[in-house]
Formats: C-alpha cells, sequence, structure tokens
C-alpha cells in the first residue's frame, strides 16, 4: 500500500486510487449480484407463500409448487439462505471497496455459501431430475394455451445441459473471489 494516507468520504467509497483492481471488481460484483438476489427474492418465493391456484389466473401452466413438506422445506430454507448470502455479499462488497477487513471476511463467507449452495443445489437437481421432467412435460400437456406437448426426451437433454453449465457457471465466480482474497499482495492491501 502506499505511504500516501487517503481519506474516504461517502462518495469517494468508489474511486480508491488505494485498492487493487481486483478488489474493485470484486467489491462491484458482490454488490449488484446481492442486490438482484435480494430483488429477486420476491417473486421467486410468492410460490411459497401464495397459493398456487391464486397463480394460475394469471398464469395457467403455472407448476404446482407445493409437491411435499420436504420440497416445501427444502424450497423455503433456500429461498431464506438465499436471501442471507445476498445480503452478507452487499456488505462484504461495500467494506472491500472501502478496504475494510470485515468486508474480506464477508466476501469469503459469501463465496464460500455460494459454493456450498450451488453443489447442494445440484445434488437436490440430480436426485429429483426425472420428477422435474415428468413435471415438466405434464405441465405441458395440461394447459389451455395452445402450445405442443413437450418430448420427454428433449426435456431430459435441456435440463441436463441446464445443470451441467448452471453448476459450472455458479461455481466459476466464488471460486475466483476466494482465490484472489487469498493471494498475498490483496490480503495485504486491507489495513489491520
Amino acid at each position: 500500500m502506499n505511504d500516501v494516507t487517503y481519506k474516504q468520504s461517502a462518495g469517494t467509497v468508489w474511486r480508491n486510487p488505494n485498492r487493487p483492481w481486483q478488489l474493485s471488481l470484486i467489491g462491484y460484483f458482490c454488490v449488484i449480484v446481492g442486490y438482484f438476489g435480494v430483488i429477486l427474492k420476491i417473486p421467486t418465493s410468492a410460490p411459497l407463500f401464495v397459493s398456487t391456484e391464486f397463480l394460475r389466473k394469471f398464469n395457467p401452466s403455472f407448476p404446482e409448487q407445493h409437491y411435499g413438506a420436504v420440497e416445501y422445506v427444502y424450497a423455503l430454507t433456500t429461498v431464506l439462505v438465499g436471501t442471507i448470502v445476498s445480503f452478507i455479499a452487499i456488505a462484504g462488497g461495500i467494506g472491500v471497496l472501502k478496504l475494510r477487513a470485515w468486508g474480506r471476511k464477508c466476501v469469503i463467507i459469501y463465496a464460500s455459501a455460494a459454493i456450498v449452495m450451488t453443489l447442494v443445489k445440484c445434488v437436490w437437481t440430480a436426485t429429483h431430475f426425472e420428477a422435474e421432467v415428468a413435471r415438466i412435460v405434464a405441465a405441458t400437456t395440461q394447459t389451455t394455451q395452445p402450445i405442443e406437448p413437450a418430448d420427454p426426451e428433449a426435456v431430459r437433454r435441456s435440463r441436463a445441459t441446464v445443470l451441467f453449465f448452471g453448476t459450472i457457471s455458479q461455481l466459476v465466480a466464488p471460486a475466483a473471489m476466494l482465490t484472489i482474497l487469498r493471494r498475498r499482495p490483496i490480503r495485504e492491501a486491507f489495513p489491520s
């Protein structure tokens, strides 16, 4: 770090000359991803709190969400944990942009939680793969909309592709953040 002290004010957190560009990238990424994570939890959690019949009034092909107690608990846990992790990402991103040690710790927690959540989601999706394919095919055959029923084999290929590439893409950014934040020059950018 430079010998020049840099006093941060509310407006200068975004343009700190002492901050390595990697930390700027990580900070902005965490703030943006955390913000969208919180905002997008509202519509995705609606089926957990509103009846499916109510939602089908607006979209007749809306899938049945409440399969059973285990699936409901999994979905609710995913939404709650995802919201908490999103807030941690926002706090960590701001802390990293301000070069605070707690910000670095929050981003490490966020990245680790994102990796664990992605792996849990991957295992969950893989174990419920055939049920998901059957649900999608059933939803396209039961709708009143003029659409062709889905081909089960095409749905299977599509879901497998999404599972593979989705998992890989969701692991890349958190793994890169953990790698960058553990490098010595980056660690030394944070005052003790």
